[in-house]
């Protein structure tokens, strides 16, 4: 299965954002690549760094101490936004009291953020410029939209304009479309 881009994910907030004001429910994990959670009666199922999006397919399995976690820390939390990083692939549903944030891209991850500091996250990871570890404050990671764009921008002549269209974080198909 492919994984959503940049815009996908844009049209899912949109969608998303009708959930603004409603509490949050409930977390399940269906199985260790999946993560659902419940604001205002609606689904909502994350597989980390492939989709994210509102389902009406319920299933069930085992509960994650992630998802025990959730349930602990978000007990009917209200939801005061969601939307997109720097309109890349991060998700963030920023409650009342906490953040849960969806890094959608690589394999991809949760984190439950409060005070700016991880609380738990489905992987703790360190890289040279950010580490996601119980305790430790919560970094973005660095997005390469803007680079990728003057990239493109720069590279875009008649010779190379398929090159510089693969660039965009738009997805090979939305990008064979615009051709």
């Amino acid at each position: 299965m492919r994984s959503m881009n940049n815009i996908e994910y844009a049209f899912v907030i949109r969608e998303l954002q009708t959930l603004i004001g409603k509490h949050f429910e409930n977390a399940y994990s269906p199985s260790d690549s999946l993560l659902r959670i419940r604001i205002g009666g609606i689904d909502i199922i994350c597989e980390p760094g492939k989709r994210l999006h509102i389902t009406k397919y319920i299933e069930e399995g085992e509960l994650s101490q992630f998802a025990k976690i959730l349930r602990k820390e978000l007990e009917n939390a209200r939801l005061k936004d969601v939307y997109q990083h720097n309109n890349d692939r991060v998700i963030v549903f920023s409650f009342n009291n906490a953040q849960l944030i969806f890094e959608m891209f690589a394999d991809g991850n949760a984190i439950l953020v409060k005070d700016e500091k991880t609380v738990a996250a489905l992987q703790y990871e360190e890289w040279s410029d950010r580490k996601i570890a119980r305790g430790e404050q919560y970094k973005f990671p660095k997005s390469n939209i803007k680079e990728n764009v003057n990239d493109a921008i720069n590279a875009a002549n008649e010779k190379y304009i398929i090159v510089a269209l693969m660039q965009l974080p738009l997805g090979k198909d939305y990008a064979a479309d615009i051709l």
